[in-house]
């Protein structure tokens, strides 16, 4: 958010400007009070939630970060610009490499012929990484089952995916994979095993976007197997990027069985995202994370 006192231009004048460094459920407001004044406000983004606290117990509220400057709106773009690079971005001096994503091309038609193919057209182009999208794994040939059971569709890729990753790495390339670890279909094994991890109230419809529902990443469970996975399919498969989407947002935000602390699940499930990505790259340092979303917006923690 930029504010000015009517005078700026996008090369002079005053400008005050806020940011929220949080890629939950937030919220970012002004208003102008009596005196004249401006009042900015920022944080947590839902109204009527209540966080019990046990004595001696923390609640830490994400950081908001403020700007001025007098070289107008410009100057503030470029100051957040230089923020990011120095304070945000993981590895800001890297030049990020020519991508090519499959999706466009085939959508959920994926196969390992098809994928090599496309790989030979993306390296003779130039291309220096080549990432699989949505369509690799379990039973996934439409947006209606598969999502929770990450591993290589056997008819699909007979060979796993290791076998296409070395393909892509003797053209030059480097290889990535499409993930969308907080969510799941119901038609798949885990939700079948664990219909317990999504979000939920009890006795209420599980309601769907894209056919799929939210799994509670607050829980440590739910925590574990993501990291389990993740690490066994990027070692595995000697992954270099991973395309990590969300592509809805919250309904039913339910955790049945914490009582009048169920609402933490709104700050402890953006936390536990940071936390299994955090851990992962730990364990794999050269990999990269691409934050990618459609019916959200996230910063890019993961960048």
């Amino acid at each position: 958010m930029m504010i000015d006192d009517g005078t700026a231009t996008e090369a002079h004048g005053p400008v005050w400007s806020v940011a929220l460094a949080w890629s939950g459920s937030w919220r970012l407001t002004d208003h102008r009070q009596f005196q004249g004044r401006a009042a900015v406000s920022a944080g947590f983004g839902h109204d009527g939630l209540g966080w019990p606290l046990d004595p001696g117990a923390e609640l830490t509220t994400p950081p908001i970060l403020g700007l001025y400057t007098g070289g107008g709106f410009g100057a503030a773009s470029r100051g957040w610009h230089r923020h990011a690079r120095t304070h945000v971005l993981r590895h800001p001096g890297e030049d990020r490499p020519v991508l090519y994503n499959s999706w466009e091309a085939v959508e959920f038609d994926v196969d390992e012929a098809a994928q090599l193919d496309l790989a030979r057209r993306a390296a003779d182009l130039g291309v220096e990484l080549f990432v699989i999208d949505d369509g690799w794994f379990s039973t996934r040939t439409g947006d209606h089952s598969g999502l929770g059971d990450w591993w290589p569709n056997p008819g699909r890729f007979p060979g796993g995916l290791a076998a296409v990753a070395g393909q892509v790495h003797r053209l030059g390339m480097r290889f990535g994979v499409w993930v969308e670890p907080e969510m799941v279909n119901p038609d798949s094994e885990l939700y079948r095993a664990h219909p317990d991890w999504v979000l939920h109230f009890p006795h209420r419809r599980r309601d769907e976007l894209r056919r799929q529902l939210v799994l509670n990443y607050a829980r440590a469970d739910v925590r574990d197997w993501a990291l389990d996975w993740l690490d066994r399919l990027v070692t595995g498969n000697h992954v270099d990027h991973l395309k990590w989407d969300m592509n809805r947002g919250f309904s039913q935000a339910g955790w049945p069985g914490r009582g009048d602390a169920q609402d933490w699940l709104w700050i402890d499930h953006t936390r536990g995202v940071y936390q299994v990505i955090d851990r992962l790259r730990a364990r794999h340092p050269a990999l990269r994370i691409g934050s990618w979303a459609s019916a959200v917006m996230r910063l890019n923690r993961a960048g």
